[in-house]
């Protein structure tokens, strides 16, 4: 259910400074409301991520040699 909503927002959020900023004003895509949305949907998406690696660790002990290298590259991609 979330994945729909943030696939939609994430379009929004990148074609709105396509269609209404001007280059020459706006230096980074993150210095803009979209790009706080941005921002914070790739929080959520962290979190998400977090929570599911550690979710499955809790009650799958035995998958930890996968999941920890896992968790520690997904983190930081």
């Amino acid at each position: 259910m979330l994945c729909p909503f943030m696939n939609k927002n994430l379009k929004f959020l990148f074609h709105y400074p396509m269609q209404f900023f001007d280059p020459g004003e706006v230096l980074y895509l993150y210095e803009s409301p979209p790009g706080y949305g941005l921002i914070i949907l790739r929080v959520i998406a962290w979190w998400m991520f977090m929570y599911s690696t550690l979710f499955t660790l809790k009650h799958y002990p035995e998958k930890a040699r996968f999941y920890y290298p896992f968790n520690i590259v997904g983190s930081m991609w």
